[in-house]
């Protein structure tokens, strides 16, 4: 005779209300419960950052010593400025290449904080291939033009500083590529990059898109994007020590962070522009709203 078996089972301890109601609480979700993920994309940046950061401290030593140079006499104003100039072209030359290696970091984040934010399972090691096979080509196309824009930016920066500094009007002249650069092309890019692991786009049609969503939000879009270079005022700190270890902060844990608040930012832009009417199955996907009552 066979013996029944009784059990009763678990009230399970998670429920509907217990998961994100919108996106903010998404947030702070995936910050609370998939932190070693995030930990682990900013172990990605900070690894595939190695040359950028050679690139900058080296250049710092090398300046400090032509500044000694010239402050002793060894070295006059005039070779002292053509020194500088010539170091500002290899060090940002330097910096523009190095930035094309952070193809590969993230064309693996965006698919692995695509399914944090969409509260999907997650296999790092296979995510991280998976995403980079997909998304490696329009990453690197779109890092290509950001490195261009910043290489182009930057030394007519530093131009300007160097031997215009005391023309308000030349300064500013060759300070405008880097204002527009901050103002137009960098927040569109950040739009393009939430788009690569959701849609497939080519490329002209994912930067209209990202052309729409910009000019659709372009006031709390811009203040994110701001917000976002804010950090990055660690490397005009003159203690290197400092710089060093902000930036290695900065790559761990405030990279995975700003990705993981632009996409489900962005997210909401898609929800309310694009999805409706194209990807409806989309909508509030790794959310659950609550309906009014």
């Amino acid at each position: 005779m066979k013996k029944r078996l009784f059990a009763h089972q678990k009230q399970s301890d998670c429920t509907l209300n217990d998961l994100p109601h919108n996106r903010v609480q998404a947030f702070f979700d995936v910050v609370k419960n998939r932190y070693d993920v995030l930990f682990r994309i900013g172990s990605l940046f900070l690894l595939f950052a190695l040359p950028l950061l050679v690139s900058f401290f080296a250049a710092n030593i090398y300046g400090n010593s032509l500044l000694n140079n010239y402050q002793d006499g060894s070295l006059s104003q005039e070779n002292y400025l053509s020194s500088l100039l010539q170091l500002a072209l290899i060090k940002r030359a330097a910096e523009s290449v190095s930035l094309l290696l952070f193809a590969f970091p993230m064309s693996a984040a965006l698919r692995l904080i695509r399914r944090l934010a969409y509260q999907e399972n997650i296999q790092f090691g296979g995510d991280y291939s998976l995403g980079v096979k997909g998304n490696l080509k329009e990453c690197f196309g779109v890092i290509a033009l950001l490195s261009l824009s910043f290489f182009v930016a930057s030394f007519s920066f530093d131009y300007g500083a160097l031997f215009y500094s005391s023309s308000y009007g030349a300064s500013l002249a060759f300070d405008l590529p880097l204002f527009l650069a901050g103002l137009f092309f960098y927040p569109l890019c950040l739009f393009f990059f939430a788009q690569i692991p959701v849609y497939s786009n080519p490329l002209s049609l994912s930067f209209r898109n990202a052309f729409l969503f910009y000019g659709k939000s372009i006031f709390p879009s811009l203040g994110i994007a701001l917000l976002f270079l804010l950090p990055l005022g660690v490397f005009l700190i003159p203690n290197i020590y400092a710089v060093l270890a902000l930036s290695l902060f900065l790559f761990l844990v405030g990279v995975p962070l700003a990705m993981l608040f632009f996409f489900l930012y962005a997210s909401s832009l898609f929800d309310r522009y694009l999805n409706p009417s194209a990807f409806p199955s989309l909508i509030d996907k790794g959310i659950y709203r609550i309906a009014p009552k």
